[in-house]
């Protein structure tokens, strides 16, 4: 017999959660703050005491649910994070064209019940300041960007010598934030075996193995097709009747998705193995961009296997015997002599 399924929808709003219930459909709010987290929790665990296996679901609001899905997990109760697109795709699919509050946490729990999302993984205190760390970088990015592109507008040498004077001072604090997301990949309990299996594979720096350890979680605990799902570089059908469309990929996690692009690029050049199935596919008339994310799902892959068996890198015999040359001291010929050996 099936145990039967409590689902908690939450709406989250800057000073309340707006809560729904299945199967009771209940309605309810509490404060967005430690006392309705704890309200929740009780809640949530007195239908546990009841034999009811309990679920709560809340949208990604970029981090301000946060405080609500930690105080959940620390309790032990399960807990989603859902996508807020596909709810509101699936509101428009049952006729729901309303948004409101109270109407939306209904949906997020009808949502849950039909779809039944993975619940969340704990997160180490670790994984929540790299994911810190690495917004940071992502701002400091962008803002260098955009100074950049605005300097070129300027033509004031006030103005111009200003620019110049931030992107200095930008730039080295990108540098600063560079090093210290490499010390705690070096150094955080939680992190640095992983990070070690990782940084080991030729391509995969600081920030992409701290990107993936931050937005990847999952990583090494499911299989290929799961873990490439959850990237968004799983191959996608369009067929329809006779009509065979090309495969492409969709959605998944983007952040995740652009840190193993920039992976593969560096991998290409020192990389031999993952450098050999992009040529196989180019050679085969593949475009460049299908051959790229090929190889962005082969290094996944790849990434979670190791992860799961704990198992670091072994380059090729070329690239060893390359590497033992280089830490020998000799030249740059004989370097080449054994990779054109090795081709031959």
């Amino acid at each position: 017999m099936t145990t039967p399924v409590y689902i908690l929808g939450i709406d989250l709003s800057t000073t309340r959660l707006d809560c729904a219930t299945l199967p009771d459909e209940r309605s309810f709010h509490v404060p967005n703050s430690p006392a309705g987290f704890r309200t929740l929790v009780e809640h949530l665990s007195e239908r546990r005491a009841q034999g009811l296996e309990v679920l709560a679901a809340v949208e990604a609001t970029g981090g301000y649910e946060r405080a609500l899905v930690e105080a959940l997990l620390a309790a032990g109760l399960p807990v989603a994070v859902v996508n807020p697109k596909r709810v509101r795709a699936y509101a428009r699919g049952i006729g729901i064209l309303a948004k409101t509050d109270r109407l939306d946490a209904r949906v997020i729990a009808r949502y849950a019940r039909e779809v039944r999302p993975r619940p969340a993984a704990p997160v180490s205190p670790e994984r929540r300041d790299l994911d810190d760390l690495l917004s940071y970088r992502t701002q400091l990015v962008g803002e260098i960007a955009a100074r950049t592109q605005q300097k070129r507008l300027y033509t004031s040498a006030a103005a111009i010598g200003r620019a110049d004077a931030a992107l200095v001072r930008l730039r080295q604090e990108k540098r600063e934030l560079d090093r210290e997301i490499a010390r705690m990949l070096e150094e955080a309990e939680a992190l640095k075996q992983t990070a070690a299996v990782l940084l080991s594979v030729s391509g995969v720096g600081p920030v992409v193995g701290a990107t993936l350890l931050a937005y990847l979680p999952e990583l090494g605990r499911l299989g290929e097709k799961e873990i490439a799902c959850l990237a968004g570089l799983a191959p996608v059908a369009d067929d329809s009747g006779k009509r065979r469309g090309k495969r492409h990929i969709a959605e998944g996690r983007a952040k995740v998705r652009h840190a193993l692009y920039m992976a593969v690029v560096a991998a290409l050049k020192n990389n031999a193995p993952l450098r050999g199935v992009y040529q196989r596919l180019i050679r085969a008339g593949k475009p460049v961009k299908v051959a790229m994310v090929a190889v962005m799902r082969k290094l996944l892959v790849m990434l979670n296997a190791m992860v799961r068996d704990g198992a670091t890198w072994q380059p090729d015999g070329a690239t060893r015997k390359r590497r033992r040359l280089e830490a020998a001291g000799q030249g740059e010929a004989p370097v080449q002599q054994a990779a054109r050996t090795a081709a031959a």
